[in-house]
């Protein structure tokens, strides 16, 4: 299934000031290439001071934006667990 996406706020702090919107989550989430963040902005799914941003604007500090990451398929949460441990602040669960 699934899910509705989410949106990744972040505000332009004075060591961020200068770079582009795509140098900003190149270096900031290097989780996904140079090439991925100019695609997913040039898509419209990261939002600059609420417009549409280009992978070349240029920040300033305090500049907001807003990345919205499209749906993706989550995992089946698992059903079958045993209770390893239980008191009254603590439960230790076996998934399988």
């Amino acid at each position: 299934m699934k899910n509705r996406g989410y949106s990744y706020p972040d505000r332009i702090s004075p060591s961020d000031e200068g770079t582009t919107v795509a140098a900003f989550y190149s270096l900031r989430y290097p989780h996904s290439t140079g090439a991925e963040w100019r695609q997913r902005i040039e898509a419209g799914q990261v939002l600059l001071n609420g417009l549409p941003a280009s992978a070349a604007d240029v920040l300033i500090r305090g500049d907001s934006l807003l990345y919205h990451r499209l749906p993706w398929e989550e995992p089946d949460a698992p059903t079958d667990f045993t209770a390893l441990f239980e008191d009254d602040d603590v439960l230790v669960l076996a998934k399988q």
